[in-house]
């Protein structure tokens, strides 16, 4: 619980014994009086929106973060902590260790002790685990306790939405060099846990995966960098998931294979795509379209791009409903947009405490997108 919470209207902290919350949706916050009725006289937030938001919110209370289970250390959401923090807290709990080696501060090297040993072939079917947290640790054998859903949580959303959206079975078949490229745009949580995008590699069996991260927010010790991803099962007892800066090329092009490549970039503009080739899919997590009128011409670019899917996921419910809105807004096609709908089973599994509002959100909560246009 965040000990100070944030008025919408003008950010002034009010402490919690003095928020004014909006009567209706008892989700939105204010420094007084004064500042809902602006905000539902000038700032939109009329009676639809206002129903709309008290529903989401209704329909989220009690949730801690997971669909399919209680998870020990979901009491570590706390607003004071980063995403690095809880991970660590919840490290070491039910007797799961967290191994890292740091570079600039960065986590080189990631790993989860496993309850049992499994075979390091291990692989997957694409899709397989598609029903969620508890199914995709049991086909790990990763204790129920683990926090490894606060790392992994980016590679199995991917490949879930691709199977949701049915892109999926078009990519496998594909054969273009047998290499499956996906372009991660606006890239900032999910450089924190870089290496664990490995575990992409266990869903596209015979593929290799490319990958390309890029936003304003790339470190300045990874951009320009390519890396290889790889995961090793150490002798049956953990996971690791680590990034090789000094693979040799061929490393990179043999089958299985996960490499990236990271690029501070404004924009994903026609210059930038000409030099790093075109996606076969591309990706924004937590995108907040309707937040950053940056968006705009990266939008505007996507839409004119065919045969690539775009996915993208929000926080909460009502941030990806205005990003949909956006797509709506900028030209996208009825027939190609795909809604708005829960990732029910591979958001991280962590609630987000929001200072200015009360609405359940967690990374990767919702998600929406674009289908391949012919």
């Amino acid at each position: 619980m965040v000990d100070d919470l944030e008025c919408t209207v003008c950010s002034k902290r009010v402490s919690v014994s003095e928020v004014v919350k909006c009567p209706g949706c008892r989700a939105l916050y204010f420094c007084s009086e004064e500042h809902w009725r602006v905000c539902t006289e000038r700032l939109g937030h009329d009676e639809e929106e206002c129903r709309r938001m008290g529903r989401q919110r209704e329909e989220g209370q009690g949730m801690d973060g997971s669909f399919d289970g209680a998870w020990p250390w979901r009491d570590y959401a706390s607003g004071e902590r980063t995403l690095v923090d809880a991970f660590k807290a919840a490290g070491g709990t039910g007797g799961c260790t967290l191994r890292w080696s740091e570079r600039e501060g960065f986590p080189l090297v990631c790993s989860f002790d496993v309850e049992r040993g499994f075979p390091s072939s291990v692989c997957a079917e694409a899709g397989a685990a598609s029903n969620g947290w508890t199914e995709f640790y049991a086909s790990r054998s990763i204790r129920a306790e683990s926090p490894a859903g606060l790392a992994l949580h980016t590679s199995l959303t991917i490949v879930s939405l691709l199977k949701e959206a049915e892109c999926l079975d078009s990519l496998l078949a594909g054969t273009r060099e047998d290499v499956i490229r996906i372009h991660l745009l606006g890239v900032d949580e999910e450089l924190t846990f870089l290496a664990c995008l490995a575990e992409l590699g266990e869903f596209f069996p015979g593929k290799r995966v490319e990958l390309v991260c890029m936003g304003p927010r790339v470190p300045d010790h990874l951009h320009g960098k390519a890396m290889l991803l790889k995961r090793n099962d150490v002798g049956g007892r953990s996971i690791g998931y680590r990034l090789d800066f000094d693979a040799e090329d061929g490393a990179r092009n043999t089958p299985h294979s996960v490499s990236a490549k990271c690029l501070r970039a404004p924009a994903y503009d026609r210059a930038l795509l000409e030099a790093v080739g075109s996606p076969d899919v591309i990706f924004a997590q937590n995108s907040g379209l309707a937040a950053y009128t940056s968006w705009i011409p990266t939008i505007q670019l996507i839409l004119e791009l065919t045969g690539v899917p775009f996915l993208t996921t929000d926080y909460c419910e009502e941030a990806a409903l205005r990003g949909a809105q956006v797509l709506q807004a900028l030209g996208a096609r009825p027939s190609t947009l795909l809604s708005v709908k829960p990732n029910r089973r591979f958001r991280q599994p962590l609630r987000k405490i929001n200072a200015d509002n009360d609405l359940p959100s967690s990374s990767n909560g919702f998600w929406f997108g674009l289908k391949p246009r012919a």
